[in-house]
């Protein structure tokens, strides 16, 4: 028996579901854009970064564009992509999410196909949406398998379009992984952007022959989910990080700061920022594991030691995919 739990119309053809049976069916952390850790960021030419939280940006384009979370009219928040400054005349740009695990919605794992739903506002052009089965890295593993989603476009009004996908998942029973523990299965969009704005609003990716209601978690959920693989420690508003007396200059003085959930693997931690120093050196990291990250400070005198971080000031950890 399945029961409905309470879901939300929102207009424009679309419904929210919430703490129904259903929770947990999309696979993509964040689909509902909530979460940007990073803030906006811009993307050269030819390069790849994260902008907001589980989403990697791919520029195959001409020019710099940037991606960022956007406050869409009539809607929630949006994955925003638009030119930093001259506008592409060729290319496309290659949004994505890698789910840990490339058996996640393959028959292996769940006896089923995966669908895939997507609602966005494009310049002018229809993504092109692509289940992606990476094997990972390390010894010699099997070549990606990539499967082009056949989709069903319908408008919601304006220049929105809702997107419905399936595919079927193929098996990997005679892949071979690679020996690193970093294969995963990843949702590709692929949308050209010139002058205007590409806004993705929604997307979900569930296993099953029928596209579902759109899920709502709560914020806190999914931002517990997003540090999984990014974090921040700081960044907001001035307050000490590191503080302790000296007895000399020239000692190393070292703390330890916990995450607030395990993170994928041990991730790479870096200093934001140049921080408030009083009688030390900048801070530096020391070790990271995943389940925190070990900084140090120089002393430059006797006494008080303190480096504070404060706004766009702090720690990253990166555990991505």
């Amino acid at each position: 028996m399945k029961v409905l739990g309470p879901h939300l119309d929102v207009g424009s053809g679309m419904s929210l579901s919430s703490g129904s049976s259903l929770s947990f069916r999309n696979k993509l952390i964040n689909g509902i854009p909530l979460i940007g850790q990073r803030g906006a960021v811009a993307i050269a030419a030819g390069a790849s970064a994260y902008g907001p939280d589980r989403w990697l940006l791919t520029n195959n384009t001409n020019q710099s564009v940037t991606f960022d979370l956007y406050q869409y009219n009539g809607w929630s928040k949006s994955l925003r992509i638009y030119p930093t400054g001259t506008a592409p005349t060729t290319g496309s740009v290659v949004v994505e999410q890698r789910i840990e695990n490339a058996v996640s919605l393959s028959p292996q794992a769940r006896g089923c196909d995966g669908n895939a739903t997507l609602y966005t506002e494009v310049d002018g052009y229809d993504p092109t949406i692509v289940l992606r089965q990476c094997f990972g890295t390390g010894g010699s593993p099997s070549s990606n398998v990539d499967t082009t989603l056949t989709v069903a476009k319908t408008s919601l009004g304006g220049s929105v379009n809702k997107y419905v996908g399936s595919v079927a998942v193929p098996s990997v029973s005679a892949k071979t992984f690679g020996s690193n523990n970093d294969h995963y299965t990843s949702l590709m969009f692929t949308v050209a952007v010139r002058s205007a704005t590409c806004n993705i609003l929604i997307s979900q990716l569930e296993p099953g022959a029928v596209n579902t209601t759109i899920e709502a978690p709560d914020i806190g959920y999914v931002l517990a989910r997003c540090q999984r693989y990014y974090e921040v420690i700081g960044g907001a508003g001035d307050f000490p990080i590191i503080s302790c007396y000296s007895s000399a200059s020239g000692q190393y003085i070292y703390t330890g700061l916990q995450f607030s959930v395990p993170k994928r693997a041990v991730p790479t931690s870096t200093i934001i920022g140049t921080w408030t120093t009083t009688g030390c050196s900048q801070p530096g990291i020391n070790s990271s594991g995943i389940n925190g990250v070990e900084v140090y400070i120089l002393s430059t005198s006797t006494g008080q030691a303190t480096a504070d971080a404060g706004a766009n000031k702090g720690i990253a950890a990166n555990a991505e995919l």
